[in-house]
């Protein structure tokens, strides 16, 4: 269990670094990772319980005939007494992300007042509003809210400006308000779906977890700023050298026009004393 909440927890971290909501990044990119593994059970004698949407997404990524045709008879297998049809069978899939993405929320909230994470909190980009909700929780998590309320104000300003003053950007910006609006799938989280089992597990573990992956991700992220400064430095090196090899050349170029234009007033002088010099020119018959 703590193998897996660490990576998630890294996967959310890394979604950090996204340029939308985080929890989205994490759970569309852990949608697929569980749609991929369902490969291995397809033919099996096990039914596979799915929803339209992840059915839909499940037949996209199974390109062979074959592939789907097992997994839309498992997937029916499920509903196929009137019992089960009557009822109501929960998608595998949602019920998976929901408490993957629940046992992490509670991990934000634990990480509230954490200077470290308040930190990545403000490099990353805004959250929406359903899991803005899910992180919440009716918890305490001022220093989360502050934020989120200062992004949310940051992006309604940028959209005023971008109006008025004919930014080619407005058309991102109001697409950054629809994302912050929500999904419409309802992956949002419920506070009910981790059990009970779990989340003792993982609170077990959160001191040392919490803080050995805060510490590594945070070095990671000095890293890649030395090595972006060291890019910058690298290309300023080169501008100063290219400025030299300029600078050294309009000297030569200009040195040159020098000895051009002493060259030329030399030639000037010496057609003129030429010219004087010849038989019957005024000046020597001056003479």
């Amino acid at each position: 269990m703590l193998g897996r909440w660490t990576r998630d927890f890294r996967r959310f971290l890394l979604a950090l670094e996204a340029h939308k909501c985080p929890f989205c990044t994490f759970v569309i990119e852990l949608e697929g990772d569980m749609l991929r593994n369902l490969r291995p059970r397809l033919g099996g004698s096990k039914p596979i319980a799915l929803c339209g949407r992840h059915l839909h997404f499940a037949l996209k990524l199974l390109s062979e005939r074959r592939a789907h045709t097992e997994l839309a008879r498992s997937v029916l297998a499920v509903h196929q007494d009137r019992n089960q049809v009557a009822g109501w069978q929960s998608c595998q899939v949602c019920e998976a992300l929901q408490t993957r993405l629940n046992a992490l929320a509670a991990t934000v909230r634990r990480l509230d007042d954490r200077m470290r994470f308040e930190k990545a909190l403000k490099q990353a980009p805004l959250f929406c509003r359903p899991h803005i909700a899910c992180v919440l929780n009716d918890g305490s998590v001022p220093n989360f809210l502050r934020i989120q309320s200062e992004k949310v104000k940051e992006l309604n300003d940028q959209i005023l400006q971008a109006f008025y003053r004919h930014k080619d950007v407005l058309g991102q910006l109001i697409e950054q308000a629809v994302a912050y609006a929500g999904r419409s799938d309802g992956l949002a989280g419920h506070p009910n779906t981790v059990r009970k089992a779990e989340r003792r597990e993982i609170e077990a573990h959160k001191p040392d977890a919490e803080n050995a992956e805060l510490e590594r991700w945070d070095n990671e992220q000095m890293l890649k700023h030395i090595s972006d400064l060291e890019t910058e430095v690298a290309k300023l090196r080169y501008l100063v050298d290219e400025n030299r090899r300029l600078k050294l050349a309009r000297g030569a170029v200009e040195a040159m026009r020098r000895d051009l234009q002493c060259e030329r007033e030399a030639l000037s002088r010496d057609q003129a004393e030429h010219v004087e010099m010849e038989p019957g020119s005024r000046a020597t018959e001056k003479r």
